[in-house]
């Protein structure tokens, strides 16, 4: 069976258009002539009943079986006009594109081998899916650090806030982060690191999914990985730019310090802890049930 498989694979592969548009033409000629010789068959039917009513009925019927025949060979012949159509199209913009091309540039595409046509209709695909889904998003990111980091007003003021952040940190540890183990915050967990993990390699999505069994869907990962990175962010800002010779230049600085680190004590006993504080104040529940209640 596999073999047969193989074979008929093999051979749709090598089956040029212009072979595939003969057969399709073999194909609508023959279902033209089928459909001629039953439908002169009903008029002799019909014909031959006079005004017997159970022969015209049994006509009538006769035409109700063969109406889909019918259909399929309009809709055969409708699709080899578009084709018609659409291939003389085609060639007139490769005889304007290509004009050293010999007058009847049809032959080269009825060579064009059907496997090539879907290979080449893939990598199409492919291309416009990487181009919209990678291109294009990273230009647009580019474009909003340049502007950020070209506005004067905003010099020194910017602070990098990327979701994979925690995913590097993790990996080294500077002065930074031996402060944060000398005060038990530091390294993260692994709930966390997983957290931040499925955040981080999630693709641009369309519309928030959930796993079987998961009490988190896709929404619930970036807000708790936004939250716990937001945090670890802050931190590390204050204590790289807000300090000089390891003394702080603001006191109530040191103070916004001190309580991102106690949220941030908070996350690394649970990561999800910032997570269901906000659901517990969230009005989601109540609306939802005043809307069943409508």
């Amino acid at each position: 069976m596999d073999k047969h498989a193989k074979r008929a694979s093999s051979f749709l592969e090598k089956m040029t258009l212009g072979r595939l548009r003969f057969s399709i033409r073999v194909v609508a000629v023959l279902l033209l002539i089928s459909t001629g010789w039953t439908m002169w068959e009903l008029g002799q039917s019909i014909w031959a009943a006079g005004r017997n009513v159970e022969l015209i009925l049994d006509a009538i019927l006769d035409f109700l079986y063969i109406f889909p025949l019918i259909g399929l060979l309009l809709l055969v012949l409708g699709s080899l006009f578009l084709l018609w159509y659409n291939t003389k199209h085609r060639i007139g913009k490769l005889r304007q594109l290509i004009p050293n091309w010999q007058k009847n540039p049809e032959k080269y595409i009825n060579r064009l081998r059907l496997g090539d046509l879907l290979e080449m209709g893939i990598l199409r695909g492919a291309s416009v899916s990487v181009l919209t889904s990678t291109i294009y998003m990273n230009r647009i990111r580019g474009l909003g650090y340049a502007v950020a980091y070209s506005r004067a007003d905003l010099k020194n003021r910017v602070l990098d806030n990327e979701i994979f952040t925690l995913q590097v940190q993790v990996e080294r540890e500077d002065e930074f982060e031996s402060m944060l183990r000398s005060r038990g915050a530091w390294p993260p967990p692994a709930e966390m690191a997983r957290v931040v993990g499925k955040a981080a390699t999630m693709p641009t999505k369309l519309w928030i999914e959930q796993d079987e069994g998961d009490p988190l869907n896709d929404l619930d990962y970036l807000v708790a990985a936004g939250q716990a990175t937001t945090c670890y962010n802050l931190m590390r800002h204050m204590w790289e730019e807000c300090r000089e010779e390891e003394v702080w230049m603001d006191p109530e600085t040191e103070k916004l310090f001190e309580h991102a680190l106690t949220e941030w004590k908070k996350l690394i006993a649970d990561p999800l802890s910032l997570l269901k504080d906000r659901k517990s104040k969230s009005r989601l529940v109540e609306l939802n049930e005043q809307a069943a209640a409508m």
